[in-house]
């Protein structure tokens, strides 16, 4: 079925009350209020894509232009792990139910690629229409290149050779600020060398949104060996420094050998020097101490404090091997001077056991503020209720935990899971709705409506 309705049903039960033994009373009785009724909670099911039943991302998009916002699910396969990638168009029908058209919008792209971690939406080419940029770190073989939309919606490969010859972990961003979207693609120099592993950031210059032009690597990182982030899986770009030029912050995992390890590594900083270069100035924008983490899963920028700046959210994965306890999330706060400071809250909050695979951030109830939702697979303060955290902001960054609880028919057993979360309005109430993304065959992807007040 494509719908799911949970109906909280409210019984109203009157009482009379009758006078004291002996007689009766004349006085008038005060009627009982009838409490409010509690809002319908509707949960949608969306369809799957037999073979590709993992969603790594979810973006939102008005793919056939009709003014309401359609879905573009990227999917991988379960078995063989990680090998294959697959677009899956949902155009939304205006009714909460939507139509799968993903051999309509992508109808040529081939599924043999790596898997796809992460998607970027901008125009690189100036003709006024998003393109999707696949950012793919953690394996380097076989990434796929860019997307490129047309007039009427309908994506394919993009064929600049330098955007082919380079795919892999690319990031979009206007490196020399002339208006056109550049690439800057993450290189890793001596990799699995213990101590001559670096990061590395080769620059892709867009010459006027006609066609790139390789322009080498612009950076490379002072921090060398195991000691630093092997994988990067979301980094953000922001102005930090106020000087008008997108800089770099990401964080990421060890690897060591040939395993996972359970060990914190630092977030790193690479700011803009105006000159098509970047440098590595971690310990300049972080007060001791740095922000570390086991894996970093998914970073988000909104202005949480309502200061005026944007800091960034870090929602963290932890330990990626059994038994999966998580490990805390945290904002980074952006002072305005140049400066991150990291925050977690309470166990209520952000500063608790969770394996957080994904998030987002809106305003869930429309009062001007950046709310925010983590998606938890597992994790030792994580139970099957309570997978999906909905946290609400008063304005200042101080966050109240809504107590959100999923559904029994998607806790009964502990099967289901998300790998992808996405807050979107999709019915233009001005709300928007949680979009998640299974984690199997057996998982279903859905959305969870927002009521119209700010509760799901």
């Amino acid at each position: 079925m494509n719908k799911l309705t949970l109906v909280c049903l409210i019984t109203t039960l009157s009482i009379a009350a009758c006078g004291g033994s002996g007689g009766s009373s004349d006085s008038a009785l005060t009627p009982t209020p009838e409490p409010a009724p509690t809002p319908e909670v509707e949960i949608s099911t969306l369809p799957n894509v037999t073979g590709f039943d993992i969603v790594s991302d979810i973006i939102n998009l008005d793919l056939n232009r009709d003014g309401l916002e359609d879905l573009v699910y990227v999917r991988t396969p379960e078995e063989p792990y990680y090998q294959g990638a697959y677009f899956q168009a949902l155009i939304n029908n205006g009714d909460r139910t939507f139509t799968d058209q993903s051999t309509t919008y992508f109808p040529n792209l081939t599924t043999n690629w790596r898997w796809i971690e992460k998607v970027y939406l901008v125009d690189i080419n100036g003709d006024g229409h998003k393109d999707i940029i696949p950012h793919l770190d953690m394996d380097f073989e076989s990434p796929m290149p860019p997307l490129i939309q047309a007039d009427d919606g309908v994506f394919s490969m993009a064929n600049d050779q330098v955007l082919i010859d380079n795919a892999g972990a690319m990031l979009p961003l206007d490196v020399d600020k002339d208006g056109d979207i550049d690439i800057i693609v993450r290189k890793v120099a001596n990799w699995g060398d213990e101590t001559l592993q670096q990061h590395q950031l080769q620059l892709l210059l867009n010459n006027n949104n006609t066609n790139f032009s390789d322009a080498g690597i612009v950076s490379t990182d002072t921090r060398m060996g195991w000691n630093n982030a092997a994988f990067v899986y979301s980094p953000v770009i922001l102005d930090i420094n106020k000087d008008s030029y997108p800089d770099i912050i990401y964080g990421g995992a060890r690897w060591e050998g040939a395993n996972w390890v359970d060990k914190r590594t630092s977030m790193t900083v690479f700011l803009n020097n105006q000159d098509n270069t970047y440098y590595e100035s971690t310990n300049t924008v972080f007060s001791d101490p740095i922000p570390s983490y086991t894996l970093s899963r998914e970073l988000v920028k909104a202005d949480f404090d309502s200061n005026g700046e944007e800091d960034i959210l870090v929602a963290n994965t932890g330990y990626d091997v059994e038994p999966w306890n998580g490990e805390n999330n945290g904002i980074l706060f952006n002072n305005g001077a140049g400066e991150l400071k990291e925050q977690r809250g309470s166990i209520e909050t952000h500063d608790y056991r969770g394996m957080t695979h994904s998030g987002d951030v809106a305003d869930i109830d429309a009062d001007g503020d950046i709310d925010i939702i983590y998606n938890d697979i597992l994790g030792l303060d994580t139970t099957n209720e309570t997978k999906i955290r909905i946290l609400k902001n008063d304005g200042a960054g101080n966050f109240t935990n809504q107590n959100f609880t999923l559904p029994t028919q998607y806790t009964t057993d502990g099967s289901w899971g998300s790998t992808a979360t996405l807050l979107v309005d999709l019915n233009k109430d001005g709300y928007p709705e949680i979009v998640l993304g299974g984690m199997g065959a057996d998982a279903a992807s859905l959305i969870i409506w927002n009521d119209g007040s700010g509760h799901y």
